[in-house]
């Protein structure tokens, strides 16, 4: 069986069992940034679901165009959700990024030209967001605790540095399997670490809640 197929069923699993825990837990709790980061998380898999399709976004330009709009979109919820988290209003800039880059990326999905310029303006403004989320995250005032903190924020940075590749390494058939196990390992990580760093925190907040009784 091929590898990279297997890749993709296994990220497939793990991000299908991460969706439905997060669906689970907004449910619960409905905080505002789970259900972005679940909306997030769905956009990830649902990326990964069209890849393994016949709308590859290697062999149809419908496909590609889908491809590269879901990233986008995803890593532009994940800012958003950091943003409420880090309680900082999500610059202008960024949405007006978003939305260029989108359009460049479905007229490019169109054109003739090698798979590497295709991805290179969605891949390098996608790796700048998830660079940037976790730097935002290796900044947050102490708030529950800093191992999780630490966790998502480098991850986040490292997925960052190596989606900037990703246009370079679509087109070295043996090293791909790999690549894309190291992405999806990190975004499981991150994922749940993500989990790890709500609880805390709420535990933290309900902590500081809880009225110390006085000793008579």
């Amino acid at each position: 069986m091929d590898l990279i197929y297997l890749v993709a069923n296994a990220e497939t699993t793990g991000l299908l069992s991460v969706v439905l825990l997060y669906v689970y837990i907004y449910y619960l709790y409905r905080e505002r940034y789970m259900g972005i980061f679940t909306a997030g998380w769905l956009l990830l898999f649902f990326r990964i679901v069209s890849s393994d399709s016949a709308l590859n976004y290697k062999k149809s330009d419908v496909g590609f165009v889908i491809y590269v709009l879901l990233l986008i979109f995803a890593c532009m919820l994940f800012l958003w959700g950091t943003h409420i988290i880090a309680e900082k209003k999500l610059k202008k800039w960024w949405v007006y990024g978003a939305g260029i880059i989108s359009v460049i990326s479905f007229i490019v999905g169109f054109m003739n030209v090698p798979m590497l310029y295709k991805l290179l303006v969605t891949s390098l403004f996608v790796a700048s967001v998830y660079v940037q989320i976790g730097i935002l995250y290796t900044k947050l005032k102490e708030r529950g605790n800093k191992v999780s903190k630490r966790i998502v924020g480098y991850a986040c940075i490292t997925w960052g540095v190596l989606s900037y590749f990703m246009p370079l390494v679509v087109n070295i058939p043996w090293f791909t399997p790999i690549y894309f196990l190291m992405c999806g390992t990190l975004r499981l990580i991150i994922a749940f670490s993500m989990l790890l760093f709500y609880f805390e925190s709420t535990r933290a907040v309900s902590a500081q809640r809880i009225p110390i009784p006085a000793i008579s």
